[in-house]
Order: C-alpha cells, then sequence, then structure tokens
C-alpha cells in the first residue's frame, strides 16, 4: 500500500502526511481511541501500541501512526519483524514531534525490542524505571533497526535512555536525532549503553545527551561510527569503549573517549 494524503485526514500544518509501505498502517490515538475499535483510520483509532502490535502481521512492514500523549504500566514489546512506530504530527519539535509515553513503573521499559528491522520514530518518552526507555533486549533484535527523531527524558537516577545491558549484537542499525537527559534536577545512570554486547556496522549520529552518568558506553564494536555527538558538562563520563573495538569517532571531543582506542574521523577534535 503506498498512502499520501490519507482520507480521514492525516496532515502536518495542511501537508499530507506520505506513508510508503507495502504493509497495513494502523492508528492509535493515546487518548481517545478504543482497543476494541479496528484501527484502520483515524476516527477509529486504538488506544494502545500493543493492541496495534497484536493486530499486526510478521514481517508485513505494518506500520502505527501514534497520536496524543497517554501512560503506559507495562512494556511495549515488539516481536514482529519489520514493525514500525511513528509519532504523528512530527513537526511540533526538531527532535520527537509531539507524541509523549511515559512510564515509571518499576522494573518495566517503555519499549522492549525483540524482533529485526523494527523503526520508532517521532516520539518523545518520559521514563522514571530502573531499566531502558528503548531496550534491545533479544540477542535477534537490533538488526537492520531505526531509532529517529526520539527525545528520550529519564525521570530516575537509575534510568538509562537506550540500548541494551546485556550481551546481545547489534548490527546494521540506525540511531539518529535522538535527545537524551535527565529530567531537571536529576543525573540518569546513562544515555546511550551498549557497553555489553557487539556493535557492528552502526552508525550513531547528530545525538544529544545531558545530565547523565555515562554518556555513550560501547563494549566490542567493529565497523561503527559515532557522528556529531553532543554532551554538555553535567555527562560525568562521555564515553567509554570497554571491549576491543574498531569505532569512527567523527566531530567529537577525543579527549572525552576513554577505554580502547578508537580511530578518530575528520573533524574530530583532539584536546
Amino acid at each position: 500500500m503506498t498512502l499520501s494524503g490519507f482520507p480521514n485526514g492525516i496532515s502536518a500544518m495542511g501537508v499530507p502526511f506520505p506513508i510508503v509501505t507495502t504493509g497495513d498502517i494502523f492508528f492509535v490515538d493515546l487518548a481517545g481511541g478504543q482497543d476494541s475499535n479496528k484501527g484502520k483510520d483515524k476516527s477509529h483509532s486504538l488506544l494502545t501500541i500493543s493492541q496495534a502490535h497484536s493486530k499486526a502481521a510478521n514481517a508485513n512492514d505494518d506500520v502505527v501512526l501514534v497520536s496524543n500523549k497517554g501512560t503506559v504500566t507495562d512494556n511495549i514489546t515488539i516481536t514482529k519483524e519489520g514493525f514500525a512506530i511513528w509519532g504523528i504530527p512530527a513537526y511540533e519539535s526538531l527532535m520527537g514531534g509531539s507524541v509523549r509515553i511515559t512510564n515509571t513503573t518499576a522494573g518495566k521499559n517503555i519499549f522492549d525490542i525483540q524482533a529485526s528491522k523494527v523503526r520508532i520514530e517521532n516520539l518523545r518518552l518520559s521514563y522514571g524505571s530502573d531499566l531502558l526507555a528503548i531496550c534491545f533486549s533479544d540477542p535477534l533484535c537490533a538488526f537492520q533497526t531505526v531509532i529517529r527523531n526520539v527525545n528520550i527524558t529519564l525521570t530516575n537516577a537509575a534510568s538509562y535512555g537506550l540500548g541494551t545491558r546485556s550481551t546481545h549484537t547489534i548490527t546494521d542499525s540506525l540511531i539518529e536525532n535522538v535527545s537524551i537527559q535527565g529530567a531537571e534536577g536529576i543525573t540518569a545512570a546513562a544515555g546511550l549503553f551498549l557497553g555489553n554486547g557487539v556493535t557492528r556496522n552502526v552508525l550513531v549520529r547528530d545525538v544529544y545527551i545531558s545530565r547523565v552518568t555515562d554518556g555513550v558506553k560501547v563494549g566490542t564494536a567493529t565497523r561503527s561510527k559515532f557522528q556529531r555527538i553532543i554532551m554538555d558538562n553535567t555527562v560525568t563520563t562521555p564515553f567509554t569503549v570497554t571491549g576491543t573495538s574498531s569505532l569512527i569517532f567523527s566531530c567529537v571531543t577525543a579527549s572525552a573517549i576513554s577505554g580502547t582506542t578508537a580511530l578518530l574521523g575528520d573533524n574530530t577534535v583532539v584536546s
């Protein structure tokens, strides 16, 4: 299916919001939807992303269009390959769009990704638990995954932003235009945490991190690039590489990198 300007009015500032997919499209309104609906058009939106996921097919490139703001108390678990979540509209801020999802339940993530080729875009997340707001929790999950235009606010000192705390491999994936910060007055545990696993052919670019202890922590990594990563002086340890790695850091202050020596790319500031 190719969709541009849906009949029930997907638009941003009057401009049709184009969706191109060969799969099905489901609508979720986090404030006004009902899970008894079919979710096939905006006026019959579902309430939860989990219900949309239950209706989606595996490996079908299905897309969920999410609007409004809501709170979840359990993981939004993604087990279907090619499943995509897009917040709409996406124009209201540079990072994250206008859709906000909150979870403060102990021992829960917001997104628990257990499938490959998953896309999460145009969302604002407020996370107050002791795990990760977006977690790659399955060994096969982080293959050709895209996390783009996401703003994560961590409201608990034990919170992590994005990544995996296990030994999983993240391969051929993109993390782009992401902001991760502790809430005002809180220093959270970590921003981008890839410290225990293997990172291969991963591009991380245009990421802003603030008010965390560990900015970016990477384990064993090969053929991966970190480009235009910005952190302020509220980050205790900006970069840590804990394993044997072949990395390219570009537009990053070299003195901020601790651990295994990495290859410094163009515009890396050595100080």
